[in-house]
């Protein structure tokens, strides 16, 4: 319901909501599949997912990008790796940055130079 809320969308048919792919890794990085966490992983996970939110909420260019799928989301940088691999020279993917909060990163498949 937050999520919906600060990207403006539709609560009964959301454009874009969490999937549970984004979910598992949510509660996968930040608590371990646990089914109970401590306040020390509440305070990292929202010193993560807080700056993530703002980002989304006051960014309309950015919410956007979100909606239209541009941002991949909720990856690993092993993930996307492992998604790559499959993929084109040339072929990239925008993701929310595990290191900085609120920022993005770039996982790209990069062009082979063939010299003649």
């Amino acid at each position: 319901f937050q999520f919906l809320m600060i990207t403006r969308q539709d609560f009964i048919n959301p454009n874009r909501p969490l999937s549970p792919g984004d979910l598992s890794y949510i509660h996968e990085r930040f608590f371990r599949r646990a089914h109970t966490i401590t306040a020390d992983q509440f305070q990292e996970f929202w010193s993560w997912y807080g700056p993530i939110l703002k980002q989304i909420k006051y960014s309309r260019h950015i919410n956007a990008l979100w909606q239209a799928g541009v941002i991949l989301g909720f990856f690993s940088r092993t993930e996307l790796e492992y998604i790559l691999g499959s993929q084109l020279p040339g072929t990239f993917l925008v993701r929310f940055s595990e290191r900085h909060p609120g920022l993005f990163a770039t996982s790209y498949l990069p062009h082979v130079m063939v010299s003649s």
